[in-house]
């Protein structure tokens, strides 16, 4: 049996392979170069195989954050900046999402980054509509929800800010 750091993860929605993008220092690029791995390997190796790889040069603690980086953009609509927002929430891959109430981490994540635009709200339930929903159709962009969350205000009589 394999531990936490070889787990594979589950396979999204996405039918092509999205290239992940990682802010990687030179270092690193370099060690990647070497051990011949590519960003999209983060995808679908475990932390434990990029760790030794690399031969220890990329910690395990840094190798997963690189995964769970990658792991969420392959997520419709989510980019590098969205992906680090689901990091700094606790979330280590979509499958974590599963479950997860879009309005309760907006909320917490406005607790630990200050006021948000509303859009991550709607960014939010896109990548929980996904990760509940692996293999839809990716016709549900965040805007949809932007579109639901204007709704849902105008009937509750709120105004949207």
């Amino acid at each position: 049996m394999r531990g936490a750091e070889e787990e594979r993860p589950m396979r999204t929605n996405s039918k092509a392979r999205r290239v992940p993008k990682l802010r990687l220092s030179p270092e690193e690029k370099a060690v990647l170069r070497g051990a011949k791995l590519r960003a999209v390997d983060f995808v679908s190796l475990a932390p434990g195989e990029i760790r030794r790889a690399t031969g220890g040069a990329i910690a395990l603690a840094r190798a997963r954050e690189l995964c769970s980086l990658a792991r969420f953009q392959e997520l419709p609509s989510v980019g590098p900046a969205m992906a680090e927002d689901f990091v700094k929430l606790g979330y280590a891959e979509p499958k974590d999402l599963v479950g997860e109430d879009p309005e309760k981490m907006f909320a917490k994540f406005e607790r630990i980054a200050g006021r948000q635009d509303p859009c991550v709200a709607d960014c939010f339930h896109c990548a929980v509509y996904y990760a509940e929903n692996p293999g839809a159709p990716e016709d549900k962009p965040w805007w949809h929800w932007s579109e639901e969350r204007l709704a849902r205000q105008r009937k509750q009589g709120r105004k949207s800010r």
